[in-house]
């Protein structure tokens, strides 16, 4: 194969390995939303004065500031834990970059 080949087949390779990291990453991005989602749950700020005006409404229906109910709707909206699939998708994608670049390198840049 001549180095036009070989660069043609590089960047082929890193198209696919581009392709191969959208569906992982979209995913590592809803889990990172996820998390800020539970974050800003948890650290919402009560105030004292509103703490007070309910408390005999807490001592019958236990804590109000409490975010049980709101962080188990947010967890349970991630249903589908990280599978096999979307792990060798990631491998293979970063893989067939890394080849790609590898291959321009020295079968391409070096070879000419």
């Amino acid at each position: 194969m001549t180095p036009a080949d070989w660069s043609i087949a590089a960047t082929v390779s890193g198209f696919f390995g581009s392709l191969m990291l959208f569906y992982p990453g979209w995913r590592g991005s809803r889990g990172l939303q996820q998390i800020e989602r539970i974050r800003k749950l948890i650290e919402t700020p009560t105030s004292s004065s509103s703490n007070a005006a309910q408390g005999k409404e807490t001592a019958q229906t236990g804590d109000a500031s409490d975010p049980g109910q709101e962080l188990l709707e947010v967890m349970q909206e991630q249903h589908q834990s990280w599978s096999r699939l979307e792990h060798n998708l990631l491998m293979i994608g970063i893989l067939l970059i890394f080849l790609s670049f590898a291959g321009e390198l020295f079968l391409v840049k070096l070879a000419s």
